[in-house]
């Protein structure tokens, strides 16, 4: 890249930083997250750098770069998951209730009005 549009890609960046990570934790909702996406947007935008001048709606353009970087942070992040063969050694409760507790609310759930009216 030239002095020039090195030096043009600076300034941009300089002036719409603030508004762009914004952009970023929006989508991610976690600083550092929003920053690492942030960087990577930028990264392509500095190697597309000196083909962007006839881009009409050059914010635009980079807004959607940033999302799209954001969105492809959160697919790696998933594509981290490891699932595992083996089954736990015992089950896990969602609640602190027995089955007295699950019977309990069933009847008081059976004594409500059906509140439908078309019986």
């Amino acid at each position: 890249m030239r002095t020039d549009q090195e030096h043009d890609y600076v300034e941009y960046v300089r002036s719409r930083l603030p508004r762009l990570h914004r952009v970023a934790y929006v989508v991610l909702g976690d600083r550092g997250r929003a920053e690492d996406a942030l960087q990577d947007a930028l990264t392509v935008l500095y190697r597309r750098w000196s083909r962007l001048a006839e881009v009409e709606s050059l914010d635009a353009y980079v807004h959607t770069m940033v999302v799209r970087a954001c969105l492809a942070y959160v697919r790696r992040l998933w594509s981290r998951v490891l699932l595992h063969a083996d089954v736990p050694d015992a089950a896990v409760k969602s609640g602190t209730g027995g089955v007295d507790d699950r019977l309990v609310v069933r009847q008081a759930l059976h004594r409500l009005p059906s509140g439908s009216g078309s019986r």
